[in-house]
């Protein structure tokens, strides 16, 4: 003890040696432990990798590299859709394109007009349709009813007003005069196409039935009457209880052309002049489903909204929203609105041909009124080699890419 007592600081120093071993020897394993779980885990993943081929799938990335392809190729056809050869496009009076002169060329602006009726009276056989004002006995041997055009009315078709006869001598304006022909003359490329969308719907259905020709009539057809076609600002105004428009779209003079209105948002919008130019609205969208706008789209295209009304099988009609899509005017279908034809008298009295023998004549099954909405684009090309003539001579604004 008294040995202890003398040697204190001894006990003291192996004391504490003794205690930092232990502690050394406690760290040392806890460390040794945690570096050989972090060993194992590496090297099972070096395991779990080892036995992976690859680190990508060559599929998908085949089908990966097929889609982009499909997609460069998706812009090269609507490039060269867009710029279409002028052999594509018939124009009733070629001299008036793209400009003409108003004191050497003004009869043209007649000529063009009495062709223009020619012209929409051709798309009745076109469509094997017949006026029901006019058939008698033979209602049986057309395959669609639409009111065929005269110099005095449109019928079922569509023209401005400077096309009438009755409207008088057009003005001595050559810039007023020129932006008319242009409009009709697109008026005409527009429900030419709707036509031969008609007619192909009807030939689809036709042909679907194996039906021999002295049987492809109203009775079986499947659009029955051609009502209407309305193009322009009109076609965008939406009639009915709803009180729904899209007028909105439209400001200034802008009565034909789809615009953003001003103040519509980022961009703003302005007003149109003379139903062509606008400031661009970048990144604002028309109220109207697609969006479409002739100063929202960087100055590539016009949007020329449109209208059809028919009367049609009520159980087969969307045969002609297909038909209406991939078409010269390249067509968009923006709403399509649809009412079955009670079998009433009231019914009866919206047809073409209401009396007694209307099951015989319009078929037996139901029948439905199909008004399509929708917008034709006139893309502004005019930089381009080809497209429609009625565009604009190239000028340093429009091959800058801008409404000129």
């Amino acid at each position: 003890m008294n040995f202890l007592k003398r040697h204190w600081w001894w006990v003291l120093v192996l004391g504490s040696t003794a205690v930092l071993m232990a502690a050394g020897l406690v760290l040392s394993f806890m460390l040794h432990s945690e570096k050989s779980r972090d060993e194992a885990v590496i090297k099972k993943s070096l395991s779990a990798l080892q036995g992976v081929r690859q680190f990508f799938n060559p599929e998908a990335a085949k089908k990966a590299a097929a889609a982009a392809e499909y997609r460069d190729k998706q812009l090269k056809d609507i490039q060269k859709y867009v710029e279409q050869p002028k052999s594509a496009w018939d124009v009733l009076v070629p001299e008036v394109f793209p400009v003409y002169n108003e004191e050497k060329q003004r009869t043209r602006l007649f000529d063009f007009r009495s062709r223009y009726v020619v012209k929409l009276q051709s798309f009745m056989p076109r469509m094997n349709a017949g006026d029901p004002e006019s058939l008698s006995g033979g209602v049986v041997t057309v395959a669609l009813f639409a009111k065929a055009p005269s110099t005095a009315s449109p019928g079922s078709f569509y023209w401005d007003p400077w096309i009438s006869p009755a409207s008088g001598e057009p003005p001595h304006n050559q810039a007023e005069n020129q932006n008319s022909l242009r409009e009709s003359q697109d008026n005409i490329w527009l429900q030419e196409d709707i036509v031969d969308a008609i007619k192909r719907t009807n030939d689809t259905w036709f042909k679907s039935r194996d039906l021999p020709v002295a049987e492809q009539t109203v009775a079986n057809s499947v659009v029955k009457e051609l009502r209407e076609i309305v193009i322009g600002r009109a076609a965008d105004e939406v009639a009915g209880g709803t009180g729904r428009t899209f007028a909105s779209s439209y400001s200034g003079e802008g009565l034909r052309y789809r615009y953003v209105s001003a103040g519509a948002g980022p961009g703003q919008g302005g007003p149109a002049v003379a139903g062509r130019a606008a400031p661009e609205a970048h990144g604002v969208r028309a109220p109207v489903p697609s969006g479409l706008a002739s100063n929202n789209n960087g100055g590539r295209f016009l949007a020329l909204p449109f209208k059809v009304t028919v009367t049609a099988d009520g159980g087969n009609y969307l045969e002609l929203v297909r038909q209406l899509g991939g078409t010269r005017s390249f067509i968009t279908v923006e709403s399509v609105d649809y009412a079955i034809l009670p079998e009433t008298e009231g019914g009866a009295r919206t047809l073409f041909l209401a009396q007694a023998g209307q099951r015989s004549l319009y078929g037996s099954r139901a029948l439905a009124t199909v008004v399509i909405r929708g917008t034709s684009l006139i893309f502004e090309a005019s930089d381009k080699e080809g497209g429609r003539p009625t565009l604009p001579p190239t000028t340093a604004t429009a091959a800058a890419g801008t409404n000129p």
